[in-house]
């Protein structure tokens, strides 16, 4: 038998006994809640309002407890969750549920405005300015900075086997306090 054929019969024998009916809906409201929102996504919200209704769907929402609301929303929508109220948390759980708002985007982050630029590598340790340096370098992923070492030889065989971002960009600013690039003679440190 399938799992909606119980469902039906379980249904009609919970219309004709009240105290079957009120066990059933504990019963099934756990289940439904351990199940179909222990992992919550928009797209399982949005399809459980597609396939069983208004009614269905309100009382998915409406039955679970502040922290299981709190869990869904922050799955859900994670940067517009800090600006909801405790009062309008239900309703904004129910509009992105029937599509009637959608998730807020990730904000902008601080440090990177979409589309800025670093400048080469070889520019940034030509500047004047250590706070411009310090600034440009920081611009620069970690992988970047190592290649840049690597590239412009600024003794990297001094750093740790796996140096943080802040790391390598105070290496390379210590490289050129100490006065990189030196001038010298490629037969430097020679006999001849």
């Amino acid at each position: 038998m399938k799992g909606s054929r119980v469902a039906i019969a379980l249904g009609r024998v919970a219309e004709q006994r009240q105290d079957f009916d009120k066990s059933l809906l504990e019963c099934l409201t756990k289940y439904v809640h351990g199940t179909l929102l222990k992992a919550p996504t928009l797209d399982i919200l949005q399809s459980i309002a597609s396939a069983s209704g208004n009614e269905f769907s309100e009382w998915v929402l409406d039955g679970l407890s502040p922290a299981a609301l709190d869990k869904t929303l922050k799955a859900i929508d994670p940067h517009s969750f800090k600006s909801l109220t405790s009062t309008n948390k239900l309703s904004h759980a129910k509009d992105l549920m029937f599509g009637r708002v959608s998730p807020k985007p990730r904000p902008p982050s601080a440090r990177r405005i979409p589309g800025q630029r670093s400048m080469p590598t070889a520019e940034i340790l030509k500047l004047g300015d250590r706070n411009q340096q310090r600034s440009e370098l920081g611009k620069l992923s970690p992988a970047q900075l190592k290649k840049a070492i690597k590239d412009h030889e600024l003794y990297g065989s001094s750093l740790s086997k796996k140096p943080s971002k802040t790391e390598l960009v105070e290496h390379i600013l210590a490289v050129l306090d100490a006065g990189w690039p030196k001038t010298g003679s490629v037969l430097d440190g020679s006999r001849y």
